[in-house]
């Protein structure tokens, strides 16, 4: 007996719940396509940034993706009559999308933290806590997601971001500060209405040269 294939395949275990959810993020995208409500050209963006936050979909390649979705969907193969163009508009698409459905600037820093944290120096790494490694790379994501080497960095915001007390965050700024990661640019500024400023820094991010090459711009002087 032929396979069916019209059925999702396995990939790296992911369930056929994934491959469906993938479709009809895609077919969505081309629906609002077609109904006016976004413009062709972002179509291969926003399926990714769509597929993106489906659960699991960290754990297969963008090309995998996209070559099984055009499989599965005659939405988007009639969109795309070139398969060759669909698979490299989504997958160059997918390594663009810094922040997924659902996220903010600072989860998604989270995340991408937790998914693919960055190395400290040997003497650093035997004496600082886990947590102020997450920090770091907390930062250098934030960075790369504001295209700016300069970033806020407000207690509560990101304490509650990274599940820990805003005393804690004080405390990761000043180490931070100390080891030659942060370097303050412009102090907070308080005002009596409570919309004040919140210090401005300056990462090094210069210290992950492949980390560095994902500004889309050049990085402050």
């Amino acid at each position: 007996m032929l396979p069916d294939e019209s059925r999702p395949r396995k990939f790296a275990g992911l369930s056929a719940a994934f491959w469906q959810a993938a479709v009809r993020e895609c077919n969505t995208t081309i629906d609002c396509v077609w109904g006016g409500h976004l413009p062709d050209w972002r179509a291969a963006f926003d399926m990714a940034r769509a597929v993106r936050g489906v659960v699991d979909s960290d754990k297969v390649h963008p090309l995998t993706v996209a070559r099984e979705v055009y499989r599965l969907s005659a939405l988007v193969s009639e969109f795309f009559p070139c398969e060759e163009d669909f698979l490299q508009q989504f997958s160059a698409a997918w390594q663009r999308v810094r922040i997924i459905p659902g996220e903010d600037l600072l989860s998604a820093a989270v995340r991408q933290a937790d998914q693919a944290p960055l190395l400290l120096r040997k003497e650093l790494v035997e004496t600082t806590p886990a947590g102020f490694k997450r920090f770091i790379s907390f930062c250098a994501y934030l960075c790369v997601s504001l295209d700016s080497t300069l970033i806020k960095v407000p207690c509560r915001e990101v304490a509650q971001a990274l599940g820990v007390q805003r005393n804690t965050v004080s405390s990761y700024r000043q180490d931070a500060e100390k080891y030659g990661y942060l370097t303050q640019v412009r102090p907070h500024r308080y005002q009596p209405s409570g919309k004040g400023e919140a210090t401005l820094f300056r990462f090094a991010l210069e210290l992950w040269p492949d980390t560095h090459k994902r500004l889309s711009k050049p990085a402050a002087a």
